[in-house]
């Protein structure tokens, strides 16, 4: 459900199973993003997921669900895994 589907050159897509997949290789993380208001990001090797919800338009809580993780687990890059 997570994992990139292959596009017709074969490379991997942005999405799975209807999931933008934000980084595939681990730490895997996956998100839905709703109308720039809401957000949730899940990280399920790290058995997290952050949820965002707000009324206010243009607020794009995806860019700071990151460090709200950040508090629950150090994120670190994919390479120092």
């Amino acid at each position: 459900m997570w994992t990139p589907e292959k596009v017709n050159s074969g490379a991997d897509g942005a999405w799975g199973a209807g999931w933008p997949v934000l980084r595939a290789a681990p730490p895997r993380q996956v998100a839905g993003i709703g109308g720039a208001r809401a957000a949730f990001v899940v990280y399920p090797d790290d058995g997290l997921a952050v949820v965002v919800l707000t009324n206010l338009a243009g607020a794009n809580p995806q860019r700071f669900i990151p460090k709200i993780a950040e508090f629950y687990v150090p994120l670190k890059p994919a390479a120092s895994r």
